[in-house]
């Protein structure tokens, strides 16, 4: 009997020491993500680019209607309605005015020793617009479309019309970032930065319109 047991105890072991010497079955291998193919590159790039250009043409609407409004109305409002006519021409609450426009209601409608009102009315978009965000979504979108087309192929077919389409928007986005010159100046420009833009992205349509 008990040679039997120690039989058994023996088999137990060999078989036990075999479980643990066999190679265990390696985990599922996770499914590898597929690398962009260049027209899914490319049309990244392009959804950057546009949004790059949506971004300053709304942005030069507000700068716009703040500089038309400083020059012709404000003076009219008087310090006591100047937020409020404000507001209504840029879009931004009276609220987020007074908190980031960084500049008084007198200020808006009167000017003072250094600035006319209307700088103040211009200023005031302008900050708002960096406290909401503007500027810095369009840097965000110019570099990631920037970075994109590097990874472009030399010989994509889109490749030449995307970089013609990125520096016509770099441009115009230069120019937002610091509006200079008077108002006509400032019609003027967006006349022109906004007919360069379509006269490139016009070969783009095709693919990505």
């Amino acid at each position: 009997m008990k040679r039997l047991t120690a039989a058994l105890l023996a088999s137990a072991l060999v078989l036990g020491c075999a479980a643990c010497a066999a190679p265990q079955s390696p985990p599922p291998a996770e499914p590898r993500e597929e690398e962009p193919t260049a027209a899914e590159i490319a049309r990244q790039a392009y959804d950057c680019i546009e949004s790059a250009e949506t971004l300053c043409k709304s942005g030069m609407i507000i700068i716009d209607a703040a500089w038309h409004f400083g020059i012709w109305d404000a003076p009219e409002c008087g310090a006591d309605a100047v937020m409020e006519q404000l507001s209504r021409q840029t879009g931004f609450d009276v609220s987020f005015l007074e908190q980031n426009g960084g500049c008084t209601a007198d200020e808006l409608a009167n000017g003072d020793e250094t600035f006319d009102g209307w700088e103040y009315c211009v200023t005031a978009a302008e900050n708002c617009l960096a406290a909401y965000g503007t500027y810095d979504a369009l840097d965000q979108a110019m570099n990631t479309a920037q970075e994109l087309i590097r990874e472009l192929p030399a010989d994509d077919l889109n490749s030449r019309s995307l970089k013609d389409y990125y520096t016509e928007v770099a441009a115009y986005a230069a120019y937002f970032e610091d509006v200079t010159g008077s108002y006509n100046d400032l019609t003027a420009a967006i006349t022109r930065y906004e007919s360069d833009i379509q006269a490139v992205k016009k070969p783009l349509l095709f693919d990505f319109g």
